[in-house]
């Protein structure tokens, strides 16, 4: 899931609520920490997908 907590709207409990309920439907959850570029560069064109997607192999 990608979101921003106001796509929710408002929710009883916050986003405190948000995050238990995901806890408990799916298991885990992992959050990315320092995702911002600090290279500044671009992506090799190998790497750069669509809308953002990312192919498995």
């Amino acid at each position: 899931m990608h979101a921003s907590p106001r796509s929710f709207g408002h929710v009883d409990g916050g986003a405190e609520a948000v995050c238990r309920a995901l806890v408990r439907t799916c298991g885990t959850v992992m959050m990315l920490a320092g995702s911002d570029d600090v290279t500044r560069l671009p992506a090799p064109l190998s790497l750069v997908r669509a809308h953002n997607a990312h192919v498995m192999s």
